[in-house]
């Protein structure tokens, strides 16, 4: 199986690379550390560009817990945990200097992941502080509870959507599906990973990608991998360790 899914990883990277359609970014914010904005080699996680520290005009620094491309309006946006600036709050956020202007917020709580339906284009959100399963609003910022995902609070708590508009999600070791109407979570499978993923995000080709988190106690900079995950079993299969305290994964087109 491991094997099937470095063929399929490396097809795809090859794929994205050929056409130049889309780059896969990352951004720190594990833990109120600070955040930057990167682009990563899907191949193995190293860092192709590091575009910057993710600031507002005025300077002010955002550790982001999510990043999510939205392609019915172009934008990137991101979510705060525990920022520095405005946590628990929407952000939007420019890819191509790191540039954040702040939507909104604070949100009803701590949200460890964002999706973007490919079809109805709505923000759907999980929790690290309860078990709710939410709604984001894009003009302000503000939550609204669809239901309970019947899980503990995330613990990692990746969350994307495929091109088919299923919603994958990451809950302590194992992958999740995620009912839009309901919120209630399907089990998929375990990871087999030592830590948790604390984002996800699929490439253009459906590959799923995720960052998984080591907590590294008393360190400042926690180890990250960079991890492909198989959406039919939930196994994952580490590619090569990245930026330490990454927290949020994206595909965003090339301009």
């Amino acid at each position: 199986m491991k094997y099937l899914l470095t063929i399929l990883l490396f097809a795809a990277a090859a794929l994205t690379s050929a056409h130049g359609q889309q780059q896969l970014y990352a951004a720190t914010g594990f833990g109120g550390s600070a955040g930057e904005l990167y682009i990563l080699d899907p191949a193995d996680g190293s860092v192709i560009t590091d575009i910057g520290p993710l600031n507002d005009s005025d300077g002010n620094n955002y550790a982001l817990t999510g990043l999510r491309y939205d392609p019915s309006s172009g934008i990137l946006y991101g979510i705060t945990g525990s920022s520095p600036t405005a946590p628990n709050s929407l952000v939007v956020v420019n890819p191509g200097n790191a540039r954040v202007s702040y939507v909104g917020g604070p949100f009803d709580s701590r949200l460890s992941d964002v999706a973007i339906d490919p079809f109805t284009f709505i923000i759907y959100a999980v929790s690290g502080s309860s078990k709710n399963f939410y709604i984001v609003d894009k003009l302000t910022g503000l939550t609204t509870k669809i239901g309970d995902t019947g899980l503990n609070p995330q613990r990692g708590g990746g969350l994307a959507a495929n091109s088919r508009g299923v919603l994958y999600g990451t809950n302590d070791d194992t992958l999740y599906t995620y009912d839009k109407v309901t919120g209630l979570a399907t089990e998929v499978g375990n990871t087999r990973l030592q830590n948790y993923v604390n984002a996800l995000a699929f490439s253009p080709a459906g590959v799923l990608y995720g960052i998984e988190g080591a907590n590294n106690s008393g360190s400042s900079n926690r180890q990250r991998w960079l991890v492909v995950i198989d959406s039919s079993d939930g196994s994952a299969v580490e590619l090569g360790e990245t930026v330490g305290n990454l927290n949020a994964l994206a595909y965003v087109p090339v301009p």
